[in-house]
């Protein structure tokens, strides 16, 4: 799904980008989605910062969308300077 919408931007946006770019934005897409998905990097993530009681209030889910939107803005970003 992600290779399909990722077509379609570049299409839609006319970006001339090569194939290795592209493998490697999906590459980056889909490790830190595994990262971010096995809880542990969020869980630690906030004991760092200190926020054991947003956590247990369900904090940590909104902390886990901000590391996938942060994720695919990077990503963006990349596709875009190149």
């Amino acid at each position: 799904m992600t290779a399909l919408v990722l077509a379609a931007g570049i299409a839609v946006l006319g970006m001339d980008v090569d194939l290795a770019t592209v493998v490697g934005a999906l590459l980056w897409i889909g490790a830190t989605h595994a990262v971010i998905d096995r809880r542990w990097p969020v869980a630690r993530w906030m004991s760092f910062a200190r926020q054991p009681k947003f956590a247990e209030h369900g904090g940590a889910a909104h902390v886990d969308q901000t590391a996938h939107v942060t994720a695919l803005a990077v990503a963006a970003l990349a596709l875009a300077a190149i």
